[in-house]
């Protein structure tokens, strides 16, 4: 049988491979001050948020075409991915905060 997924279905399994083998996302990204996971899972949830919402091929020629069952989860991975990423930069820029009000209190 001959492999005839697209260019974008292809794409959208590149994109999903990682949370496929880490299913639980919170605990395969624990460290949520991680500023290279955070641009990681950032930058693949807008990726997965293109075949949701998006306008190009990732939506008409993949996710508008997938089955209810599917959709779902695609739509409960990029909402895990968004509460994950919201957590990490509130925490990456609680850190940061940190740090500067650190430096002001040591100014003479």
């Amino acid at each position: 049988m001959a492999n005839t997924a697209t260019t974008e279905e292809k794409s959208l399994i590149t994109l999903i491979a990682d949370f496929i083998e880490k299913a639980d996302i919170d605990q395969a990204f624990s460290d949520n001050s991680n500023q290279t996971d955070y641009n990681t899972l950032k930058g693949k949830l807008e990726k997965l948020e293109k075949y949701k919402s998006g306008t190009g091929k990732e939506k008409t020629e993949v996710y508008d075409k997938l089955t209810k069952d599917e959709k779902n989860v695609v739509d409960n991975l990029i909402s895990e991915l968004k509460i994950k990423t919201d957590k990490m930069h509130k925490k990456i820029n609680e850190g940061k905060d940190n740090n500067r009000n650190t430096s002001d209190s040591e100014k003479p």
